[in-house]
C-alpha cells in the first residue's frame, strides 16, 4: 500500500510539473534571488539538482537562462539545464543566446540540434528586437539601437555590454529597493552609458519618480544622448513624462568628438582583487594536461574582467604559441581595457601569431560567435 502511494504521489509531482506554462518572465527581483541561492551552493551535484528543480518550475527568459547556465560546473550539466529550462522560456525565439554558456563547441552544437527539433511554441512578438530589449511585468520597451546611432556624443565610449550586465546583476541582488535605488544612482553618475543600457537600469523600478531621478542623474554620461526622447516609454504619467522631456533634455551636454571628454576612470565590478586573481591563475597551474588547463581558464574567466596585465599572466602559464593565441582571442571579451589589448602580442614568439591576433582586434568578433555563425548561419 506504501508503495502504491509513492508511485501515486511521484505521478502527481510529474504531472504538476509537466503541466506548469510559461506565461510571463520571472521578475529581475525573483531571479537575482533564485540566481543567489545556486551561488551560494558549493556542491556541484547539489547546484545541478537545484538548476534542474528551477527549470522545472520557474518560467525564464533566455537571458536568465544563459545566466543561470554559466553557474554550473561542467558543460554536461549546462546541456541537461538548458534542455530542460527550454521548455519553460519565455521568448524561445531569442534562445540562440544560450548557446554562449557552453566551453564546448560540441554541447553547443548538440543543444542547437535538440532545439530546432522542439515545436516552437510561446513566442513573443519584439517590435524592435535587439540586444537590449528587456521586458518588465507586460511591458517591452523599444530600445534604440546605438550600433546605428551617428548623432552627438554626451561622453567617451559607453561601457562595454559584459561590464553592463555584471553591474546590472549586482543591483538585481539588493532586496532593498531604496538601497537598490541608491546603488542605481552611484552607478548611472560614474559610468557613461547609452540610452538604452540607462532605461534598462531605470526599468527595474516601478515608482516612477525614482525613474525620473536617475534619468536625470544618468543624462551628463550618456554617449548617444539625441536618442534620449526613447525613455518617455518608462513613464505611464504624463506629467512626469513631460517634465523629463522638457526640463531634461534641453539641458543636455554636447561634445562634437566623444574623445574631447577623458573617460570616467573607475575599476569594474567584475575585476578580481589580487587574492582572487591569484588563486586563479593556481586553478590552472596546478593542472597538468594543456587542454584541461585551457577548459579551466576558460571556466574562471566567466563572469570576470580583468586588465591588459592580468591577461598576459593567464597566457604565459602555457607553452603552446597556439593555445596562446587561440586564448588571446577568447579573453579579448573579458578585457575591460581593450583599447590596451595590443600589449598583449608581447607573449607569443612568432610574429604570425602577434598579426593573427591584430587581424581578430580588428574585426571585433569573438572567436566561439565567428565559429558558430559558419556552423548555424545566425
Amino acid at each position: 500500500m506504501k508503495q502504491i502511494f509513492t508511485l501515486l504521489l511521484s505521478i502527481f509531482f510529474t504531472l504538476t510539473a509537466s503541466a506548469f506554462q510559461c506565461g510571463q518572465p520571472m521578475s529581475y527581483r525573483e531571479f537575482g534571488m533564485l540566481r543567489q541561492q545556486l551561488l551560494n551552493t558549493n556542491n556541484p551535484n547539489r547546484a545541478y539538482q537545484m538548476a534542474m528543480d528551477m527549470a522545472k518550475t520557474n518560467c525564464f527568459t533566455s537571458n536568465q537562462v544563459e545566466d543561470l547556465a554559466t553557474l554550473l560546473a561542467n558543460d554536461r550539466d549546462r546541456l541537461d539545464f538548458c534542455k530542460t529550462a527550454f521548455r519553460n522560456t519565455f521568448d524561445k525565439e531569442n534562445f540562440e543566446e544560450v548557446y554562449d554558456a557552453f566551453i564546448s563547441f560540441s554541447n553547443a552544437l548538440r543543444l542547437y540540434k535538440f532545439v530546432n527539433a522542439q515545436p516552437m511554441t510561446n513566442q513573443t512578438i519584439v517590435t524592435n528586437p535587439n540586444p537590449y530589449t528587456t521586458t518588465t511585468t507586460t511591458i517591452t520597451y523599444n530600445y534604440p539601437n546605438v550600433q546605428q546611432y551617428s548623432g552627438k556624443f554626451g561622453c567617451t565610449g559607453y561601457i562595454n555590454e559584459f561590464t553592463f550586465r555584471q553591474l546590472k546583476q549586482q543591483l538585481m541582488m539588493i532586496n532593498n529597493e531604496l538601497a537598490m535605488f541608491n546603488s542605481a544612482k552611484q552607478m548611472v553618475r560614474g559610468y557613461c552609458m547609452n540610452v538604452a543600457q540607462v532605461m534598462e537600469i531605470c526599468a527595474l523600478f516601478n515608482n516612477e519618480n525614482m525613474r525620473y531621478d536617475l534619468l536625470a542623474d544618468a543624462f551628463p554620461n550618456v554617449y548617444d544622448i539625441d536618442n534620449y526622447t526613447f525613455v518617455g516609454q518608462l513613464f505611464s504619467s504624463q506629467p512626469l513624462r513631460d517634465k523629463c522631456m522638457n526640463t531634461i533634455s534641453p539641458n543636455r551636454p554636447v561634445f562634437k568628438n566623444p574623445n574631447t571628454q577623458p573617460p570616467v576612470n573607475i575599476p569594474p565590478s567584475c575585476a578580481p582583487n589580487p587574492g582572487e586573481f591569484a588563486e586563479m591563475k593556481a586553478s590552472i597551474q596546478n593542472i597538468s594536461f594543456n587542454s584541461s588547463r585551457e577548459s579551466q581558464l576558460k571556466s574562471v574567466a566567466r563572469g570576470r574582467c580583468f586588465s591588459v596585465n592580468q591577461v598576459r599572466e593567464l597566457l604565459n602559464i602555457f607553452s603552446f604559441e597556439s593555445s596562446k593565441l587561440e586564448l588571446a582571442k577568447f579573453l579579448y571579451d573579458f578585457c575591460n581595457e581593450k583599447q590596451n589589448y595590443y600589449k598583449v602580442n608581447d607573449v607569443f614568439n612568432f610574429s604570425s601569431s602577434k598579426d593573427d591576433l591584430n587581424a581578430y582586434i580588428k574585426g571585433g568578433k569573438p572567436l566561439k560567435s565567428g565559429v558558430w555563425v559558419l556552423e548555424f548561419g545566425f
